[in-house]
């Protein structure tokens, strides 16, 4: 049965928004309809459906809906889409918190697939229909910026956003995956930028925000490939000079003599969402020391991550950079001081079970 942690929307859904026959929830089935009477409670209604929502006993269909236009909505926006679990854990953690505070008993986390092309009109789409907070990720995270009427400071200094927060003009921008990145390190490798040889897969804006974030953290060098040299080139131009940081660049077509063999690899590229794609980076080049962080987490272990085991590599995923930068998202969306990140990581793991560690 689809629920909203599988439903991916378009652009197309979004023009018609409040008046599609698009689900916007999971509905009463016909027995719940008949228990919920009309003279029951605005919050007694909510608490109903909420045990609903946790136990996973509504059902919807194209061709039901039950429309709340001012109701708070929540999404991640991007292109390719359908992979991402993001609706998984927020609607976990809104479930897991509305029962304490029932006033967000009634907010959803969607996914929509939203191209290029359809960016800019998304976002006035997105506005109108009250969608308080998005979520950014591949390839709207650097192109997105010029639409946004705010940016908070260290996003603007990046030039990169994946968290969107919603003002009476239009949207601001922030950027939770720095902290997300920064604490997955230290959770899945027990390690972290200070210091270390970073080696650096991919020049878009998630390689730009690990890039940015190693050299803040004062890595001793950061070694930056990529496979087209005008991506490169353009990243490159972009990061600031570091007297604690050497800074080079790479051709992964050719990797030079010098590439060091080992410290921390991380691939900030897109290859690995598929289970056929070709591996990032030749692991061969690097001693069994290597540490290796993927930030794709579905498929959990990527076609990098199943080499690196078999090569005696300590590794991981992007499961945990996922759940903190969320986390840090849903805290600027409502306000709240503390996120049930565990609820958020239980059901990541049902989603991705079975689990394949490194």
């Amino acid at each position: 049965m689809k629920t909203l942690d599988t439903v991916t929307y378009t652009f197309q859904d979004l023009q018609n928004w409040k008046n599609s026959t698009t689900p916007k929830r999971p509905l009463y089935n016909s027995l719940e309809r008949e228990e919920c009477k009309e003279s029951r409670s605005a919050n007694a209604e909510r608490t109903h459906v909420l045990k609903a929502l946790s136990t996973g006993t509504t059902q919807q269909s194209s061709a039901q809906v039950e429309l709340y236009s001012g109701l708070p909505n929540l999404a991640v926006i991007g292109c390719p889409i359908a992979h991402s679990l993001s609706p998984v854990m927020h609607n976990a953690a809104l479930s897991e918190i509305s029962r304490q505070n029932p006033s967000f008993a009634f907010w959803h986390y969607y996914r929509f697939h939203i191209t290029p092309e359809e960016l800019p009109q998304a976002l006035v789409h997105f506005h109108q229909n009250n969608f308080i907070g998005l979520n950014v990720t591949i390839p709207h995270k650097i192109a997105i910026v010029p639409h946004l009427q705010m940016v908070e400071k260290n996003a603007h200094a990046i030039g990169s956003v994946n968290t969107l927060l919603r003002i009476p003009q239009g949207y601001q921008g922030f950027n939770t995956d720095g902290y997300g990145l920064e604490k997955a390190l230290q959770i899945t490798l027990n390690t972290s930028l200070k210091n270390a040889t970073v080696i650096l897969l991919g020049a878009g804006g998630a390689s730009k925000i690990a890039a940015f974030l190693s050299i803040q953290s004062k890595a001793k060098s950061l070694w930056v490939g990529n496979r087209a040299p005008e991506h490169l080139h353009q990243l490159m131009d972009t990061l600031p000079a570091s007297p604690h940081t050497e800074i080079r660049p790479f051709n992964l077509h050719d990797l030079p003599k010098e590439l060091p063999k080992t410290g921390l690899l991380i691939n900030a590229t897109s290859l690995g969402l598929h289970t056929d794609d070709p591996l990032p980076i030749n692991l061969s080049h690097f001693d069994s020391s290597l540490k290796v962080f993927d930030m794709i987490y579905n498929p959990f272990e990527t076609p990098l991550l199943i080499e690196a085991n078999k090569r005696g590599m300590a590794c991981a995923n992007g499961l945990w950079m996922l759940i903190e930068q969320g986390a840090q998202a849903l805290m600027t969306w409502s306000h709240l001081s503390e996120i049930p990140i565990n609820t958020m990581y239980t059901a990541l793991q049902n989603a991705l079970k079975p689990l394949v560690t490194c």
